[in-house]
């Protein structure tokens, strides 16, 4: 990532500040200089959002009100040996069920949302032929019981073009009733094309513990 800021208003600009954004933002930082090519031109980094918790430069979860939870990662070192070639983008999801109705979860609950754009969830199938390891890391598809969670890997068409606000969303689905309950989104941003940077007033503000980056990487309201 590049030292520029990510361009906005100063009229779009907080009120009150949060803390905690410089430590986070270090981190992110070394993440990039560890694993260069999870920071290379769209490359998905996950971003917090007032509705979702940042856990590290490429894993972010969200709860909806009913208790359900989504977290997602790009970090190439949990999706180790996958060597997909650009030919599809994956995302390691975690879906944990805390509401009181079974969910419908599959590959089909996922989509990439770019603005107006989307990318679909796509079997291995599709874009891999018939390579054992790719299928036993997928998520596997069917009810998840209250209190239940489940992990896996979701392949989505590759992600193409210059953008910068990413969303996983999940599709909740009541496995009962094929019911919508509603929907998640979980933040990321296609690396270089959002640049998270500190700025003076980041800088001067000291770190603290909270799990909230800092507001170069906030987008625009």
């Amino acid at each position: 990532m590049t030292a520029a800021r990510s361009a906005r208003s100063s009229s779009t600009r907080p009120a009150s500040r949060p803390r905690g954004r410089r430590a986070h933002a270090v981190a992110a930082l070394a993440a990039c200089a560890i694993a260069a090519t999870a920071c290379a031109r769209r490359a998905l980094v996950a971003l917090p959002s007032t509705a979702s918790a940042w856990v590290d430069p490429f894993t972010a979860r969200t709860t909806s009100q009913r208790g359900v939870t989504v977290e997602a990662s790009t970090d190439a070192r949990r999706l180790a040996r996958l060597d997909l070639g650009g030919r599809a983008t994956p995302v390691l999801v975690r879906v944990a069920n805390g509401g009181d109705v079974p969910l419908d979860v599959s590959r089909a609950s996922f989509e990439l949302v770019a603005g107006t754009a989307r990318f679909g969830s796509i079997p291995p199938d599709r874009f891999a032929g018939a390579r054992p390891d790719l299928h036993r890391r997928e998520l596997r598809s069917g009810a998840l019981e209250p209190g239940e969670s489940r992990e896996g890997v979701v392949y989505f068409e590759p992600v193409v073009g210059d953008w910068g606000f990413v969303n996983l969303r999940a599709s909740l689905v009541d496995a009962s009733s094929a019911a919508l309950l509603g929907t998640i989104d979980v933040p990321f941003s296609s690396g270089r094309e959002v640049r998270c940077t500190l700025d003076d007033a980041d800088r001067r503000e000291p770190p603290s513990p909270e799990a909230f980056l800092f507001r170069g990487c906030l987008p625009p309201p």
